[in-house]
């Protein structure tokens, strides 16, 4: 049902409820507030930030994803001077630092259980050489002992001879 504007005259009859409210405006704005407005919006954008710094540091801190990186950031620091500062002064010694030398003079029934493989090793890690390429070059270039050779050998050495027929 569509109402034309003529028919609002007789709104007690369509809406009775509707048309005992009163027909003012209910809301009341302070004298010269928009007059004022301005002024005051100026004055909160331009306010400085009284905020100190260690306010703003400890409103940070509150936030879960600071504190907790701090929390970690701090347990890590406290590990690493536990674990790499000594405490009477004295100076860690490298692993890079020791050599085949230090080692057997507090060791020296070590050199009976290294193989010949080993010894080379660490000699060559001493001098800076490159384990690798001393391997490759001398297994491509010793190549002049023979089968028979290496058979004759071991069988001076009292090797199982099914072992060395085997090979």
């Amino acid at each position: 049902m569509k109402y034309n504007i003529d028919e609002f005259d007789n709104l007690d009859e369509l809406a009775p409820g509707l048309s005992k409210i009163k027909k003012e405006n209910p809301f009341r704005v302070p004298d010269r507030y928009f007059d004022k407005l301005p002024n005051i919006i100026r004055e909160k954008i331009i306010k400085p930030n009284t905020v100190s710094v260690w306010e703003q540091f400890f409103l940070l801190m509150k936030q879960p994803k600071y504190s907790m990186s701090l929390a970690v950031a701090t347990i890590a620091i406290v590990i690493a001077l536990f674990v790499f500062v000594k405490p009477d002064g004295q100076e860690y010694q490298f692993l890079s630092d020791i050599t085949i030398e230090d080692i057997l003079q507090e060791n020296p029934e070590l050199i009976y259980s290294m193989d010949e493989a080993l010894i080379i090793e660490v000699l060559l890690a001493e001098n800076g050489e490159d384990i690798q390429n001393y391997y490759d070059y001398n297994i491509k270039s010793d190549t002049s002992i023979s089968d028979d050779e290496i058979i004759d050998y071991l069988s001076d050495e009292n090797f199982d001879t099914e072992l060395i027929y085997n090979l």
